[in-house]
């Protein structure tokens, strides 16, 4: 399943991986985050359906959240 995970802006992508790796979960991409406005970062990670539960606990994890990427198709 595919999440936004953001986190406090003190973890970088090296610490997030090695979270991630305990929870069966990797990053989606090797972009870096998104910077918000609110002083968060956002990666996009592929886990299993209870990463929100799993992350919960950690003090470094604001929220998990679905990923819904949108794709448009068009027939000719």
């Amino acid at each position: 399943m595919k999440w936004l995970v953001s986190t406090v802006p003190s973890i970088d992508q090296t610490q997030i991986q090695h979270k991630l790796a305990q929870w069966d979960a990797t990053l989606d991409n090797e972009m870096p985050p998104v910077k918000m406005d609110t002083g968060e970062q956002v990666f996009e990670v592929e886990g299993p359906p209870t990463l929100p539960e799993l992350a919960s606990h950690d003090e470094s994890i604001v929220s998990v959240a679905p990923n819904a990427e949108i794709e448009l198709f068009s027939r000719f």
